[in-house]
Parts: C-alpha cells; sequence; structure tokens
C-alpha cells in the first residue's frame, strides 16, 4: 500500500511544496516545482486552503491531485514487476513534469532530459550532448542541414570524426524515441545521411623504438613498473586491465580470460618479458598513461604525429603532438598487432587480440603503407632470386 502527502517546510510567502511517499519499505520526501504562499496553506489538510485566493488555490489543489494520482497509479503498476525504492520516486516526479510540460515536445534539450530521466541509459554522452545543444533547439529545426551543421561546427573545434559521428548515432536514438513517443516528424534525411568517421589516428612503436624502452633503466621504481606493464602488453597484446590479474604461466605460455570480452586465451610469452611477471605492481588506468608518456618523454619521441588527446572536458582534440604525448595503454595492442602483421598468418594474431572480424582487427594496424611496399618488394626480389645449380 502506497500513500502521498504534501509539506511545507518554511513560512515564506515563495515557499517549496514537499512530497512524500511511503510504502511499506520506503518513505522519500521529494521537493516538487510547486510554489505557494505558506498563509493559504493547510498543515492538517495538506493542502492550499481555499477559503482564500480561492480560484489559484483549487487550481493548485487540482495539480496537487494530479500528481498524487501519477505517483499511485504508476505504484500500482510497478510493485509487482520492478523495486520500489528512491530512485524510482524521484523517476515518478520527474516524467510527471515532463509530461505536464510541453516543452519536452517541442525542444529537443527538454526532450533529452526526459530521455535521460526515463531510459536512464549508463552512457554520460548523453548529458553532455544535451548541454553542449543550443539553448531551446525546436524539434521543427532538426533536418539534414543541422545534422550537417552540428557535425561541421563539432570538428571545426577540433573534435574527432569519430567522436562526433558517435554524437550523431546517440542523438539519432534519442529521436527515433521521441518519434515513438510523442509522435514527432523528422525527415528521412536525418537518419540516412552518413555519419563521419576515420581510421584513428594511433601511433604505435616499431620493434626498434620497443628495444629502446627494453634497453632503459630508470632511477623510478613507478617508471620501470610501468615500463615492464608496457613491454608486457607490447609483446602479448594483453590489455591494461587484463595486466591487472594473477596470471597462470606455465611452459613458456601465459594463460587468461580477458576481463573485456571473457575470452580464455593462450599467448606465448616473450623470453624478454617472462621474469617481468613477477615484478609488476597494478595501478590505475590514469596514473598508467600518465607515467607512460613521462617515460616516452625523457626517452626524447618528440617526432611530431598527428593524432587526438584529451582536452579539459575530456573529449579527444586533434592535433599535431610531440609522439609521447600521443602513447597510452591503447598503444600496447596496436604495437603487438602491427608488429607481427604481415610475419605471421593474420588469423593467429586475431586469436591472441580476440577479434573476431579482419575489419575490426586491421585498425589496430598502424604500419605505414610503405612498409608493407618495402616487405612485397623483399618477397618480389626472393622470388626472382636466381637458383644455384651444383654442376
Amino acid at each position: 500500500m502506497a500513500s502521498i502527502s504534501y509539506h511545507i517546510r518554511s513560512k515564506s510567502k515563495n515557499t517549496s511544496v514537499y512530497l512524500r511517499f511511503r510504502t511499506e519499505t520506503l518513505s522519500a520526501i521529494l521537493r516538487t516545482p510547486y510554489k505557494i504562499n505558506s498563509k493559504y496553506w493547510s498543515t492538517a489538510k495538506h493542502r492550499l486552503k481555499t477559503t482564500y485566493n480561492t480560484v489559484e488555490n483549487d487550481k493548485q489543489n487540482a495539480r496537487l491531485n494530479k500528481l498524487k494520482k501519477h505517483f499511485i497509479n504508476n505504484y500500482n503498476n510497478d510493485v509487482s514487476k520492478i523495486e520500489i525504492d528512491l530512485n524510482w520516486a524521484k523517476l515518478q516526479l520527474s516524467t510527471f513534469f515532463k509530461k505536464n510540460n510541453d516543452e519536452y515536445k517541442i525542444y529537443l534539450n527538454d526532450y533529452f532530459q526526459y530521455y535521460i530521466d526515463k531510459e536512464k541509459p549508463n552512457d554520460k554522452k548523453f548529458s553532455i550532448i544535451k548541454n553542449s545543444l543550443k539553448p531551446k533547439t525546436k524539434f521543427s529545426e532538426i533536418n539534414k542541414e543541422w545534422i550537417e551543421s552540428f557535425i561541421n561546427d563539432k570538428i571545426e573545434k577540433g573534435y574527432s570524426e569519430n567522436y562526433v559521428g558517435k554524437q550523431i548515432q546517440l542523438i539519432r536514438r534519442v529521436l527515433k524515441h521521441a518519434i515513438e513517443e510523442i509522435n514527432i516528424d523528422i525527415p528521412n534525411k536525418v537518419f540516412t545521411l552518413k555519419k563521419p568517421s576515420r581510421d584513428p589516428l594511433e601511433v604505435y612503436l616499431d620493434e626498434k623504438e620497443l628495444q629502446l624502452l627494453f634497453d632503459e633503466e630508470f632511477d623510478s621504481e613507478r617508471l620501470n613498473n610501468v615500463k615492464k606493464q608496457f613491454l608486457i602488453g607490447c609483446t602479448t597484446g594483453l590489455r591494461i586491465s587484463d595486466l591487472k590479474k594473477k596470471h597462470i604461466i606455465k611452459d613458456g605460455f601465459i594463460e587468461v580470460r580477458t576481463q573485456k570480452t571473457g575470452q580464455l586465451i593462450s599467448i606465448p610469452i616473450d623470453p624478454r618479458v617472462e621474469s617481468f611477471f613477477n615484478d609488476i605492481r597494478p595501478i590505475s588506468d590514469s596514473k598508467f598513461n600518465l607515467y607512460i608518456k613521462e617515460i616516452f618523454e625523457l626517452l626524447k619521441f618528440n617526432e611530431l604525429n598527428e593524432g587526438y588527446i584529451f582536452d579539459g572536458n575530456k573529449t579527444k582534440k586533434y592535433g599535431i603532438y610531440p609522439k609521447y604525448k600521443l602513447i597510452s595503454s591503447h598503444t600496447m595492442r596496436r604495437s603487438f598487432a602491427s608488429n607481427l602483421y604481415g610475419k605471421i598468418p593474420t588469423v593467429v594474431i586475431m586469436a591472441i587480440t580476440g577479434h573476431t572480424t579482419e575489419k575490426s582487427f586491421l585498425t589496430y594496424i598502424k604500419k605505414p603503407q610503405k612498409d608493407h611496399a618495402i616487405q612485397l618488394k623483399k618477397y618480389y626480389e626472393k622470388k626472382n632470386k636466381p637458383v644455384k645449380r651444383n654442376l
């Protein structure tokens, strides 16, 4: 059984009305957007007195009754299906005022908040997009030209094509939700326009560069710890999350169930890193990425490269940066795949990296095109080399 009552907490002329929602297991107090003059409030009846300011107070009481019915009806509908907790109560309050405020049917910004309140998506990017939209963006403005303008504006500000493409994907998800929920009319070209994308501008380290790191010993224990983890990743293809686990090492192989995919894989260990497994100490991803940049700055990896780094808002911005600024934990798997690509069958590398399609695997290959051309040239030279015959 659920009950609703209303209360005020001050005697001002513009005080908030609070809703108290009770069940057998929950007592939640929520502030509503309603403001009233406390002199009209009946503490005994939990409503506005109708002997004063009659017309307006009647309207406000009707609004309070409507909110009460909203809670009770949804409680009766949900109690046997889901847990009724504080988050549920907050959602009821939020959705009520969105549904009773037609602005969410007019403005994309308001609908984004409605979508977030109702669907509770795990991705925080929905809130980022909502806050980046021009205030009071009307649904009637959304067309092919609006999408193109959104894309161009973001790219001009230095955001990566892939980042902007993901934002377009989320905007389309919210628009499709609005079409089903409130039957808005959105031009089809909004959904068919190709969203921007490009191969990631990620760096990798070739064998010579990795050898420089193998040969370097740092005075700092924290840097040596990160060095060892990084080299393990570059020679096994393991993610940073998998380096934090206890590993089973047997007969020169490491067995690990990867955290991201849950796959159980066996990987041969490069003899140069076999002793590192007993020495490494797990650290946070943020510290790892900070220290690995410090390492390669000390090694003077200052060659300029195109790429993206995170700005103060934790979004990637395009620019030309010294190579050490572009090196991170992701560089490990890209270096592993790139250095082996063309030397052993692709299917063997994919079995270790856990890629299920060659298309997704090839996004990790960062060798310059000329490297592949040189490899083909060596093949031709070997194939056409004269065979010495014994007379």
